[in-house]
């Protein structure tokens, strides 16, 4: 039997929470490697809702974890989104190779 481990995933803690406008929030992201990937992992926030704005993280290539802080303006439309995703690429040679968390719930307050 051949078993195909896919390069990378990703995964975010808490899954779900609340920011405040003009506040911020941290996520600790955590990236389970295919042990072939030696590569540096690029992470970035998607389907941020407006005003909320989080710059990418790299995770270096011998490291699994990293964090990103959400930022809130302070006229950060009130938001409730469900599909809040971290999305992770590593390249290796000319080649993408993408991952993406779960959706996760965010709340502007």
């Amino acid at each position: 039997t051949i078993k195909v481990q896919a390069p990378l995933s990703v995964s975010v803690e808490p899954a779900s929470g609340t920011i405040a406008k003009g506040g911020e929030l941290k996520l600790k992201i955590t990236v389970a490697r295919n042990p072939a990937l030696k590569a540096p992992i690029v992470l970035t926030a998607a389907n941020l809702p407006k005003g909320v704005t989080a710059e990418a993280v790299t995770i270096p290539a011998d490291q699994n974890e990293a964090e990103i802080v959400l930022k809130a303006a302070a006229d950060a439309a009130s938001a409730d989104v469900k599909n809040l995703q971290i999305k992770a690429e590593a390249t290796v040679g000319d080649k993408k190779l993408p991952g993406n968390s779960p959706n996760l719930s965010l709340k502007v307050e």
